[in-house]
């Protein structure tokens, strides 16, 4: 994690009142930061499947894809304000948030449907296999409540990549 992305908040806000030294909000912070911008990412991404689905699981696809992004744009402002509540700034552009994730977004090139859902299954895998390794990280530290946020997303997007591929099936 560039350290650089993440900003302490200002001598003249409240310090986070957290059995965490700075080190371990630091850390955690940047976990989370991975995730919110994984999730973001994510966001636009099931949102443009939603918008440019076809065939003949038109209706389930892009109701499904519909809840999806929703939920997802539920947990980008969740994910920011736990970042504030562990005393670091959250992220003010687009490019901090591209800089910290690995999911990509797609290109301008026409995909199938098909592929849009395998794309957006492997990346709600990605962002579950880094939910876990947070939800450790902030278990090791006794940080229940960063750690809860990891879990419940986690087991988010395993049910959405579940879902998802479950429509591949033929």
């Amino acid at each position: 994690m560039n350290v650089a992305l993440l900003r302490q908040t200002t001598e003249n806000e409240p310090k986070p009142g957290l059995m965490l030294d700075d080190q371990q909000r630091q850390n955690l912070a940047g976990m989370t930061l991975r995730a919110l911008a994984g999730s973001y990412t994510l966001m636009v991404k099931t949102q443009a499947a939603h918008w440019n689905v076809s065939g003949p699981l038109f209706k389930s696809i892009h109701d499904l894809t519909e809840d999806q992004y929703k939920d997802l744009f539920e947990a980008i402002d969740d994910l920011a304000e736990r970042i504030r509540a562990l005393g670091i700034k959250a992220p003010m552009n687009f490019a901090t948030l591209a800089e910290a994730t690995n999911i990509q977004p797609f290109d301008d090139n026409p995909v199938s449907t098909e592929c849009m859902i395998e794309t957006l299954a492997g990346d709600h895998e990605s962002l579950a296999d880094e939910l876990a390794a947070g939800a450790k990280a902030a278990s090791e530290v006794g940080d229940p409540a960063t750690e809860d946020i990891f879990v419940e997303r986690l087991r988010i997007h395993q049910k959405q990549a579940w879902m998802l591929r479950a429509l591949l099936v033929k």
